[in-house]
């Protein structure tokens, strides 16, 4: 395959998001030319936001994708995070609140 070809190829599979399909063809391009960076820049360019946040979502964080998809991931994994910080302030509220209602386990003091 040619690398136009080969860049097109990884274009359907990401808007297909069939992500082995992508690093199939991404690795024949690799071979195929060692210095794809640049190349890798355009095409990113070419996706739509949709898809590179596909994309993002699945490989991750990528210093290659565009600053206002870097932003939108930022804020996206900000909200992540702020509700996994509710929902365990959550938990630990229903933990405490549960250790104040039971009632304390009495021994009976040992007859040695």
């Amino acid at each position: 395959m040619t690398e136009q070809e080969l860049l097109e190829a990884m274009k359907l599979t990401i808007i297909a998001r069939d992500w082995q399909g992508y690093l199939s063809f991404r690795r024949q391009l690799i071979a195929l030319n060692p210095k794809f960076q640049s190349k890798m820049r355009a095409f990113y360019g070419e996706l739509s936001d949709t898809d590179l946040i596909a994309y993002a979502d699945y490989f991750g964080f990528d210093q290659k994708l565009p600053n206002h998809i870097k932003e939108y991931l930022k804020i996206k994994e900000k909200a992540k995070q702020e509700e996994r910080e509710r929902l365990a302030q959550e938990r630990t509220a229903a933990w405490e609140a549960k250790a104040k209602s039971l009632k304390p386990i009495l021994r009976k003091p040992s007859n040695d």
